[in-house]
Parts: C-alpha cells; structure tokens; sequence
C-alpha cells in the first residue's frame, strides 16, 4: 500500500514537469528497484549493485531529446 502512494505521489510530482525530469526519475526508482532483487536491505551490497545498474545505461539516457533538454545539452 505505501508503494502505491509513493508512485502516485511521484506520478503527481511529474504532471507539469518536462518529460526528461519524469525518465531521469523513473531510472533511477528502476535501478533502485532491481539492485533490491538481490537484497532486501540498504547495505553496502544494495549501493554497489544500485551504482552498477545506474551507471550501465546512463549513456542511452543522456542520449533521450527529453533529457538532453532539461539539462541544456547541445552537443554529443
């Protein structure tokens, strides 16, 4: 039940955002999401695997127009 308020409240928090603010978010909620797969807990193990996973695509979602946009980039 609190996940589903914490969505909803994140849902909420993007209505009148630009879309790049919405992926950066969501990414990282994802990469924290999975790293948990592996372990319940938020211990050294979890911030290793969360950095891992974070920093895997990071790449591809600066590449995002929506992205690349909310943070001014004009070159690759």
């Amino acid at each position: 039940m609190i996940r589903y308020f914490s969505v909803w409240n994140t849902m909420q928090n993007h209505k009148d955002a630009p879309a790049g603010k919405a992926y950066v978010d969501w990414y990282y909620i994802m990469a924290h999401e999975m790293a948990h797969v592996h372990t319940p807990y938020h211990d050294e193990h979890h911030e290793l695997l969360f950095q891992a996973l974070a920093t895997r695509y990071l790449t591809e979602l600066h590449n995002l127009p929506a992205v690349r946009e909310l943070f001014k980039c004009t070159s690759y």
